[in-house]
């Protein structure tokens, strides 16, 4: 379970990166939460995390989870929430130029 919700418990290996468990709701099959390790990138020290979904919303035919909350040992809980999520939106390709940076001090 996932709080109250029943769930299937899926596995992940993958052939490069660290294995996970998505937890999906057996009534709606969205994804409540997903458990795994990140590996740190200077030791092998692997540190657990997990990510709970909620407040699933349509957007073009696609459920889309528009909060989920983090936990980890290191930061604890970062929530994130998204106001609102487009699809094939024209990005302006001066977004991926160089800028210079300007530092105050």
């Amino acid at each position: 379970k996932v709080g109250e919700e029943e769930a299937y418990i899926v596995a992940f290996t993958p052939v490069k990166g660290t294995p996970f468990k998505e937890y999906i709701s057996t009534k709606t099959y969205r994804t409540l939460r997903r458990d795994g390790v990140n590996v740190s990138s200077t030791s092998q020290i692997q540190l657990p995390y997990t990510i709970y979904y909620s407040d699933y919303r349509e957007v073009d035919g696609i459920w889309l989870p528009f909060r989920s909350v983090t936990e980890t040992q290191t930061m604890g809980s970062t929530v994130t929430v998204y106001t609102s999520i487009k699809h094939n939106v024209p990005i302006d390709e001066k977004n991926f130029e160089p800028r210079v940076l300007k530092w105050d001090n």
